[in-house]
């Protein structure tokens, strides 16, 4: 009897019923129609797609030979050319005479017989001379195309190829100083690169052909890179070009497609009968339960056995309803106790005073120098701790904190301790709680300074599968041994003044914003130092963090 009555319910369960009707209608078909279809549009769009994408890194390929040649003749005439040497060494435009229009001549003849190079440039500095030698169809605008030239050399002081927009057009731009008052340079138009690539991909491509500093990925891009330049050129493909090639089966997807449509009101049927019915019986009680109705609750009996097994937990969900409402209300009160003990923390009238007197005590005795750089070390410090008093901080934002507050600090206590850190590359955009770090390091400098050696002070950060490790290390007097387990197990300590609140709040917010995927960890030694590790999951901003 009991083994009629289990196999009677497995045979009631959805994953049974729904196995059943797909295995024996709709799967075998789908997975013809399905695969041969997938098997035969990706072969041609990948077919597709690798042919633009050689055509893309054909016209980068030529891109850079055109960078190479330029770049080669421009410092081979700067150094060899008579009328460019005689430029560079003009103190006044007598001297230079009329060397400007002979080396734009050169300049010209080279631009117009060669394909290197769209525009060369010169700008003799000391005399204010410049001139610019372009192909026929930008005479027009040479000058207005100079004055903005002028302007990229005013503003760049990198030197390498770039992107730049010049009078409605993209260009590359090379500036290349051979003197402090002597800078020619090369120019390749983009714009006109871009419309050849996009006549000649007019079928193939469904957006723009760009050229842009920094690459994109996505499904339908692809995209070429510049090794002379570092720039790339994107193109997003048209995928309704590609799929359009591939070979009808009309017989055999018409057949399989009249037997999928005879199946799919069947299914329909049977998952609004097993599905649909007890999930609206659930989402009813949902609504009542939304209405404050907390007493309402759904008979548990179900058309089958997953439906009574979600009105039974949700039943049981409801009954924990009002005890979860309290529960998180209790937490939100302890954060927000949390965050303004660390607000309190921060301004700290102590030393706030101890600071005053500092000022003071500097600007009595005539350092100036000093003077004005604890006022600014001080100002930045309380700027980033009375704005970030909760939520989350950029990394390095934190780190920027931790310096002011070192900074100030180490004016107070000359030679009392050195500081280093080790930010990883990877770790430079991690979000973490605010004022974390800088609660470890004053705590460092009111616990662990000693008279008698200098304290070290080391910050470390990197990224270890996908967590943030921060670990904050000092060598000063370390902890006593009953002090250390208190703080282990996350208790509250006290001292002669209450609550030792520094290190037990920083580990009770990470408990509040992380729970167990938060590890924390304290060793140390009387007279040895302390060594705070922590591991929380890594987060990344999506745009630059503005202070």
């Amino acid at each position: 009897m009991r083994n009629r009555a289990r196999k009677w319910m497995n045979r009631r369960t959805i994953l049974f019923q729904m196995t059943i009707i797909i295995s024996l209608i709709i799967l075998p078909i789908y997975a013809v129609i399905a695969g041969y279809s997938y098997r035969t549009r990706e072969s041609y769009v990948r077919q597709g797609t690798e042919n633009v994408e050689h055509i893309l890194e054909l016209y980068m390929q030529v891109l850079d030979d055109r960078i190479v040649s330029a770049d080669e003749y421009l410092i081979r005439e700067a150094d060899d050319n008579l009328y460019a040497v005689q430029l560079k060494n003009a103190a006044t435009e007598k001297d230079a005479g009329l060397s400007p229009y002979f080396f734009w001549q050169d300049l010209y003849a080279r631009v117009r017989n060669s394909v290197e190079a769209d525009a060369y440039f010169f700008w003799q500095t000391r005399i204010d001379s410049s001139q610019l030698a372009s192909k026929k169809n930008w005479s027009a605008l040479r000058a207005t195309l100079l004055d903005e030239v002028q302007e990229v050399v005013r503003e760049d002081k990198t030197y390498k190829w770039q992107i730049c927009e010049l009078v409605g057009e993209k260009w590359l731009v090379h500036i290349l100083p051979t003197t402090k008052d002597f800078i020619c340079g090369s120019l390749i138009n983009l714009s006109d690169i871009e419309k050849q690539i996009q006549e000649q991909l007019s079928e193939e491509l469904a957006g723009e052909v760009r050229f842009q500093e920094n690459a994109e990925s996505g499904k339908n891009q692809v995209s070429g890179a510049s090794k002379k330049s570092g720039c790339y050129l994107t193109a997003e493909i048209s995928r309704k070009v590609f799929l359009s090639q591939t070979p009808a089966q009309s017989r055999l997807l018409s057949f399989l497609l009249l037997v999928y449509v005879l199946a799919v009101p069947i299914l329909l049927y049977v998952v609004y009968i097993k599905m649909l019915l007890p999930t609206r019986r659930i989402n009813e009680a949902m609504r009542r339960l939304e209405e404050n109705d907390r007493d309402f609750r759904i008979q548990e009996e179900g058309e089958n056995q997953e439906a009574t097994q979600m009105i039974h937990r949700f039943n049981a969900m409801a009954d924990q309803l009002d005890h979860l409402k309290i529960q998180v209300y209790e937490q939100e009160l302890e954060k927000q106790e949390i965050e303004a003990i660390n607000l309190r923390l921060q301004v700290n009238p102590h030393f706030i005073l101890n600071c005053l007197n500092t000022i003071f005590s500097l600007t009595k005795t005539g350092n100036l120098e000093n003077t004005r750089r604890f006022t600014k070390y001080l100002a930045n410090y309380l700027r980033f701790t009375l704005w970030h008093t909760s939520g989350m901080v950029n990394l390095m934002d934190e780190m920027k904190g931790v310096e002011d507050y070192l900074e100030i600090q180490k004016i107070r206590y000359p030679n009392a301790f050195t500081y280093l850190n080790y930010i990883f590359e990877e770790a430079e955009n991690a979000r973490i709680p605010s004022l974390l770090i800088i609660n470890f390091v004053e705590n460092v400098v009111k616990h662990a300074l000693t008279l008698e050696e200098e304290v070290e002070i080391i910050v470390v950060a990197c990224v270890v599968e996908e967590r943030l490790r921060i670990t904050v290390c000092d060598t000063g007097n370390g902890m006593e041994p009953e002090l250390l387990e208190q703080l282990q197990k996350g208790e509250i300590v006290e001292n002669e003044t209450g609550k030792h609140i520094g290190l037990w709040n920083c580990r009770r917010r990470l408990d509040l914003m992380y729970g167990e995927d938060c590890t924390f960890h304290i060793t140390s030694q009387p007279g040895e130092g302390t060594q705070i590790f922590i591991e929380i999951p890594m987060e990344v901003q999506d745009e630059s963090f503005d202070r």
